[in-house]
């Protein structure tokens, strides 16, 4: 993973809004983010790939970051993450600033750039390692030469001798830039007089002369000369021979330590932000206490990993004032982890094509309504065509969300979408819960995507459906109300204090009681079965809370407890609720699954109607028989209590008239 995030820094392919922001902003004068100052020979990645270092469809063999930038310990948080190209260019110290400041660019492929202000020895010594770049897939445009339009042609780089041999003539190169040609080694090393031609110093464009043009340059002895020099030094590179090989050396060496700082860097901040743990303590300084556990990381590495032991060696000694475990570089980091996670995950959803949205709205812990988006696709394994196709989900982003009407979530949603650059025409299926704003036939969300793609069909949450018709069928019975009103008063009494809860474990071994919640009712299944196989440990843990307990307030309310589940009727709702809640999970949980697909819910579900309509017949009988059973355990009476219905004074008619008026 981290291996992808430096190739994503260090790569050229940025997006076209780069290139439009001012060039100020982009290059060496204040970091973007807080407007200070870097260090003048400090060259940022965005510049590198500005001053065309490397063109944008070759690849960058190396990613790394560089020595010669930074801040002190207390000022690195420039908002910059400092990570460098490796493009074949052994040093960046030597880039002159003020030509950078002069929005000057340089390409290393584009010769019309080359000027004696920005070429160096260095960079002249990386352009002849990479060599000259010949434009040819390419529409050259036209320029009009005495009345006819002409242009340049890739047939020029190449040249027919006498006995119809071709030679191929590398040091000719287009620049797209001015349309002009150049010699590549005539540019990079002539000296400047009266006998140079332009293809050695501004290029040329006459197209009509062209040929004779070319035949004559490559013929003199400016050109042999240049030729020579360029041939002497590419050999001398490629033989790693030059005069300054030590300097190149050292140079290697300390790239390759600062990459290798970075590759644990990114591994331990990765391995944080997965297990979603803290960063940071008190402190952000090295070698103190409480600063943090991605700090403790760095320096338990340290005591066994050689380059994170010279890291800290130099951090400590003051060697260096470029360290990268500020809060800043934290952040930008993860920020790019997760963009190329979301890169590949995008990638995935335009390659399947067609998709379904999930969407649900819930408030978070600070009190704010946060929008889930997931997205459904058919992954097809197309990188393993022996694999089958899977159904996959992707969560997508969480959105803060000030409005919830279906107006604006249809909204947060289209421009979601346009963001992802997904469009909207290739969605299938949409799935939400059913709440008005969501599932309103007229102004849910729902209605407002199938307005733009009638193809987009909407299906309501099968779970969420469930859901609602046990809540709603117990909602409806006030005996139901009451049952589970006490299971909820069994938690709370045990849960609100520690010492209740000892006593609670100590009689109670297999499970212990939860709490239920309102909206999933399948998790009242887990709260009931607690109570209905640990019955008599919970009797008794109730009782000896009444015995220990110095509050009346507490030995009333477990006697109150004790006194209402020891009832036959308790008993037997107990026994309904469990078995009828037990069938209840399993289909939702079934439902919920990655396997589940439509033939199969629908299988359980007629499943459950059947269950339900079969336990109405014979469910009430079989429920006497084990609360009998648990009953007779305990000595409790099976006989249901008859109520005393409370008796209405009767008034005579007149008496009511007399109260009336």
């Amino acid at each position: 993973m981290y291996i992808n995030v430096i190739a994503q820094v260090c790569s050229l392919q940025f997006d076209s809004s780069d290139y439009e922001k001012p060039l100020i902003q982009r290059m060496l004068e204040y970091s973007p983010k807080h407007q200070r100052k870097l260090k003048p020979n400090a060259v940022p990645s965005n510049y590198l790939c500005e001053i065309g270092m490397v063109h944008p469809r070759l690849p960058v063999e190396r990613a790394d970051v560089s020595t010669q930038c930074g801040d002190s310990l207390n000022e690195v948080e420039t908002g910059c993450s400092f990570l460098f190209f490796e493009v074949h260019i052994c040093d960046f110290v030597d880039v002159v600033t003020d030509s950078l400041c002069k929005e000057e660019k340089l390409s290393i492929i584009d010769p019309a750039t080359w000027t004696d202000n920005n070429m160096t020895q260095h960079i002249r010594a990386e352009v002849v390692k990479f060599g000259p770049y010949q434009v040819k897939d390419f529409d050259f445009p036209y320029s009009v030469i005495d009345g006819t339009k002409r242009k340049f042609s890739t047939f020029y780089y190449t040249r027919k001798l006498i006995n119809c041999e071709i030679i191929e003539r590398h040091w000719l190169v287009y620049s797209k830039s001015c349309d002009r040609v150049f010699c590549f080694c005539c540019k990079l090393f002539s000296s400047s007089g009266p006998q140079q031609s332009l293809l050695s110093t501004i290029g040329t464009n006459n197209w009509k002369c062209l040929s004779e043009n070319l035949k004559s340059h490559e013929r003199s002895s400016l050109h042999l000369k240049s030729v020579q020099i360029w041939m002497e030094l590419k050999l001398r590179i490629s033989e790693n021979s030059t005069i300054d090989k030590a300097y190149q050396s050292a140079i290697e060496k300390e790239k390759q330590h600062w990459k290798n700082v970075m590759i644990r860097i990114i591994a331990a901040i990765q391995y944080l932000a997965k297990h979603n743990d803290a960063f940071r303590g008190s402190s952000d300084v090295v070698n103190t206490e409480n600063n943090g556990k991605f700090i403790g990381i760095i320096e338990m590495m340290g005591k066994f990993d050689p380059t994170i032991m010279e890291h800290l060696h130099r951090i400590k000694n003051k060697e260096t004032r470029i360290h990268y475990l500020g809060h800043d570089i934290q952040n930008e980091l993860i920020e790019l982890m997760a963009t190329e996670v979301k890169t590949n995950i995008l990638q995935k959803i335009k390659l399947a094509k067609y998709y379904a949205i999930i969407m649900d709205c819930t408030p978070d812990i600070s009190r704010h309504e946060q929008l889930s988006l997931v997205i459904r696709i058919v992954d097809m394994n197309s990188e393993n065509e022996g694999t089958n196709p899977e159904i996959k989900e992707y969560f997508m982003d969480f959105v803060n969300i000030i409005s919830s009407t279906g107006l604006n979530l249809s909204e947060v949603l289209l421009q979601k979408l346009a963001e992802y650059q997904i469009p909207v025409e290739n969605c299938r299926a949409q799935c939400y819960d059913n709440g008005a704003n969501m599932a309103g036939q007229y102004k849910g969300v729902q209605a407002r995507l199938l307005n733009q793609n009638p193809r987009a069909f909407f299906m309501p949450c099968a779970a969420h459906r469930l859901n609602l018709v046990i809540g709603d069928a117990v909602k409806s019975s006030t005996r139901a109300i009451h049952f589970f009103g006490t299971i909820e008063r069994i938690y709370t009494i045990f849960a609100a204090s520690t010492g209740r809860w000892m006593i609670f474990t100590k009689h109670c071994h297999r499970w212990t009681v939860k709490r239920w919640s309102e909206t999933r009712w399948e998790s009242r299944h887990d709260s009931i079965k607690s109570v209905r196989f640990q019955f008599k440990e919970i009797i008794e843990a109730l009782d000896e809370v009444s015995e220990t307990t110095n509050d009346s307030l507490i030995k009333s309310e477990t006697h109150s407890l004790v006194s209402e589940i020891s009832k036959y009727e308790f008993l037997i709702s107990l026994c309904v609720w469990y078995t009828v809640l037990k069938e209840v999970n399993i289909v939702s949980k079934s439902v919920q699954g990655p396997n589940t697909n439509l033939d199969t819910y629908a299988t359980l579900l007629n499943a459950l109607i059947k269950f339900m309509g079969e336990y109405r017949e014979t469910g009430f009988n079989q429920a006497k028989l084990e609360a009998k059973e648990l009953a007779e355990s305990l000595e409790i009476e099976t006989e249901f209590k008859v109520p005393r219905y409370r008796k209405k004074k009767k008034l005579f008619e007149y008496e009511v008239l007399n109260k009336i008026y």
